[in-house]
C-alpha cells in the first residue's frame, strides 16, 4: 500500500503527531535561485502569513523580495515569475532576514517543504550573522 512508507517507524520523513494541535502559526514560502544553498543559491522571495484562531478573514503577511546579489538563472525567472528588475532595489538579505524574524517573533513555522524553506532561511541568517533556531512542523 502506497502510505505504508510513510507510517513506518523508521521512515526518516515520517511526521510524528503533535503533542498538542498548533492554534497560532506562521506559513511559510520560500523564493531561490536554485536548489541548494551549500552550491551558491540563495533567497530571492521570503512570503508567510500568521494563522491565528479569529483572523480567518485578515491575516498578517510578511512578504519581502531579496536582492540575491546575483543575476537569476533564467529557468528560475521562469518558474517564479521573478526578475532581476523586481529584485534590483529589494533589500539586502540581512535587511529582509531581521524583518522576517521580527514578524515570526519565535511562533512555529509550517511549510509544504519545511526542510527545503528552513534550510535556505537558516543558511541566510548564518551567512549574514543572525540567529535562527525555528519550531516547524
Amino acid at each position: 500500500m502506497y502510505w505504508d512508507r510513510y507510517i513506518r517507524r523508521d521512515n526518516p520523513r515520517r511526521i510524528e503527531p503533535l503533542d498538542k494541535p498548533l492554534d497560532t502559526y506562521i506559513m511559510l514560502d520560500t523564493e531561490t535561485t536554485g536548489l541548494n544553498p551549500e552550491e551558491g543559491a540563495t533567497l530571492i522571495e521570503i512570503g508567510a502569513f500568521l494563522v491565528q484562531p479569529g483572523n480567518e478573514n485578515s491575516r498578517p503577511r510578511f512578504e519581502q523580495l531579496i536582492d540575491p546579489r546575483q543575476p537569476l538563472p533564467e529557468f528560475i525567472a521562469g518558474l517564479t515569475g521573478i526578475t532581476d528588475e523586481m529584485l534590483k532595489d529589494a533589500p539586502q538579505p540581512r535587511e529582509a532576514l531581521t524583518a522576517f524574524l521580527e514578524f515570526v517573533n519565535g511562533r512555529p513555522l509550517a511549510a509544504h517543504n519545511a526542510e527545503f524553506d528552513i534550510g535556505f532561511i537558516r543558511a541566510g541568517c548564518k551567512k549574514v550573522g543572525l540567529e535562527f533556531d525555528p519550531t516547524y512542523v
